[in-house]
């Protein structure tokens, strides 16, 4: 891989927000009874200097806005929500809106001038997402939440056809446009808790390999601030004002990040990531999940198989040898390997554990990940130590993944159980995108490493399985899932399958398919994962109103829709991403109507 420094990044700052997540959920519980007719009463602790509030009822309807102006924010609130109640009071079905609408509110922090003197470039000078508009004529003044904007930035009358839907008016020759920024938040469900609005997206033509690796560091940052002392990691953080941090670890997802903290250094060259990577792997001896048994060694993942832990294991040793220039294969590394050629069989069969040293047993065969995993491992023994003896054991790996292509949807007998099609003949299955995903990447990293086109067909008919699931146009959802793609049991696109996706796809690149064309689909695939990978990184400047914004700053997102962050999901969206930097570089060009990159602030 092409190496690129990252400039330093400087931690997040404090975020500047008027109110607590207690003080938020009381705005919501008080704006709730006002709607209903049950209170009226603004809590006088809120009486506090503010921009303005603005306030979105979401419902099965077009959704109702009031603004107000006051700079007082205890009457700010409660004139919008008296407003709002008199709006909904006109619907017919107003208490059925109450109980399955959901209220968001906006409380203006800054305000600033927007002159131009057409519409259309006001625009430009947004970023969706984090800015929302407001908009003077006629003596009325209209708002446009940040959430507005962001839905609308990719069409050509947006201010019309939002003042409109507002005002029931067509929009006026003469006006005035302020942009601002609020501290946002909104109810995850009807009369549920409340969950802040933090984020916005990148509004490029496409994303540049400076951008790719900021974004990349900005994650490193994340990895060494949330690694705990013992050397594990944070797992999952869900950034609503009501629910705590979820402290559920996984020693798959720990040997994740450290494959993520090799590519960390390689990247930025920084020290601390090494010094992260040997804190991780202290962590996993120290819990005993090394298990050493005549001269072999394998990885006893609890709840998992032995294949899977022992193949990232030694994936991530593998990945510390190549980034230290000139490192030779450990002890562990090669008890490892011989592990992991002792789990296969001679058709190329994975199992899940070694039994013991002298008489293999293996309980039960697995399904197409955990080989996938093996053969990336092995592949990578091979620039560790070129001319490996278990070089036969990749060579047999490849040789079964290459058949997944054509069983993809057949199911495996309690999902454990080998599946016998034919008498004597067992295939591997899978059905979900990430697990294709990571088929097609280990077979073009094992194509390239041993310079065959022997898997071509099968790499072939997988990347355009994989093509035909990304998502393309917006099609009814927000412009972030464009570029996305999602598994194949979950309805919308996700941060952990992007990324996988996106390694994937550059991993095909990286092997050529001998076709220009095809190479310029690929890079075209790449650039669009990366920029929804882009999206769904939480930027230090999108933070408002968060109880540990500490947990969230530089790590990814679920999906457009979930807010929450998780440990594997970060890492494999850096893994993506880091790949991706020499697919962006060669490929430098405009996606297809992407929009064009915003002005600087303030560049009237």
């Amino acid at each position: 891989m092409a190496s690129a420094t990252a400039p330093a990044l400087p931690e997040p700052a404090p975020t500047a927000a008027l109110l607590s997540p207690p003080e938020t959920a009381e705005v919501v519980r008080t704006l709730r009874g006002l709607l209903s007719g049950t209170g009226t009463v603004i809590p006088p602790a809120l009486n506090r200097a503010a921009a303005g509030v603005l306030l979105t009822f979401h419902s099965d309807a077009p959704p109702s806005v009031i603004l107000s102006e006051r700079t007082n924010l205890g009457s700010a609130l409660g004139e919008a929500g008296e407003g709002l109640a008199r709006r909904l009071a006109e619907r017919p079905d107003r208490d059925k809106a109450l109980r399955e609408g959901r209220l968001q509110v906006d409380i203006l922090l800054t305000r600033e001038p927007v002159e131009f003197k057409d519409r259309a470039t006001i625009w430009k000078s947004l970023s969706p997402g984090l800015d929302g508009l407001l908009v003077a004529a006629g003596g009325r003044t209209v708002g446009f939440a940040p959430f507005a904007v962001q839905a609308h930035w990719d069409a050509s009358d947006q201010i019309q056809s939002l003042f409109a839907s507002q005002e029931r008016a067509r929009f006026p020759a003469q006006f005035r446009a302020e942009r601002f920024r609020a501290q946002s938040f909104i109810e995850a469900k009807p009369l549920g808790p409340v969950t802040p609005f933090t984020c916005g997206i990148v509004a490029v033509e496409a994303l540049a390999p400076p951008e790719a690796v900021e974004a990349v560091a900005r994650a490193g940052l994340w990895f060494l601030r949330t690694q705990q002392k013992d050397g594990a990691f944070f797992p999952r953080y869900t950034p609503s004002a009501d629910l705590p941090p979820v402290e559920r670890y996984s020693f798959a997802d720990h040997l994740r990040a450290m494959i993520a903290l090799n590519m960390f250094y390689e990247v930025t060259g920084d020290e601390r990531f090494d010094a992260a990577f040997e804190r991780a792997l202290t962590r996993l001896k120290e819990a005993n999940l090394i298990r050493t048994e005549d001269r072999l060694s394998w990885v006893a993942l609890d709840g998992g198989d032995d294949a899977t832990g022992t193949a990232l294991l030694l994936s991530a040793l593998c990945g510390q040898a190549l980034t230290h220039r000139g490192a030779t294969m450990s002890a562990l590394m090669r008890q490892l390997a011989e592990s992991l050629t002792l789990m296969t069989s001679d058709d190329g069969r994975l199992y899940a554990r070694i039994v013991n040293a002298r008489h293999r047993m293996p309980p039960y065969q697995l399904r197409g990940a955990p080989h996938a995993e093996a053969l990336a491992a092995l592949t990578l023994l091979q620039r560790v130590s070129p001319g490996d003896r278990t070089q036969d054991a990749a060579a047999r790996l490849a040789g079964i993944l290459a058949v997944v292509p054509e069983f993809k949807t057949l199911k495996a007998q309690d999902g454990k159980a080998p599946l016998e099609t034919e008498p004597g003949r067992f295939v591997l299955t899978h059905s979900d995108t990430r697990t294709m995903a990571r088929v097609l990447e280990a077979l073009a990293d094992y194509g390239r490493q041993t310079r065959t086109e022997k898997h071509l067909p099968a790499i072939r008919d997988l990347t355009a399985q994989l093509l035909n699931a990304q998502i393309h146009a917006a099609r009814g959802r927000t412009p972030e899932s464009i570029g996305g793609v999602g598994d194949a049991r979950e309805p919308g696109p996700d941060t952990l399958t992007t990324g996988c996706l996106l390694a994937a796809v550059c991993a095909a690149y990286d092997f050529s398919m001998a076709n220009r064309r095809q190479e310029e689909v690929l890079a075209t695939s790449a650039r669009r994962a990366a920029l929804f990978l882009a999206n769904m990184q939480y930027r230090p400047e999108s933070l408002l109103s968060l109880r540990r914004p500490e947990a969230l700053a530089g790590a990814f997102r679920r999906t457009p829709e979930d807010l929450s962050v998780q440990t594997p999901v970060t890492a494999e969206a850096v893994r993506g991403l880091i790949r991706a930097v020499p697919v962006l570089a060669e490929n430098m060009k405009a996606l297809p109507g992407a929009p064009a990159r915003p002005p600087a602030k303030g560049a009237h």
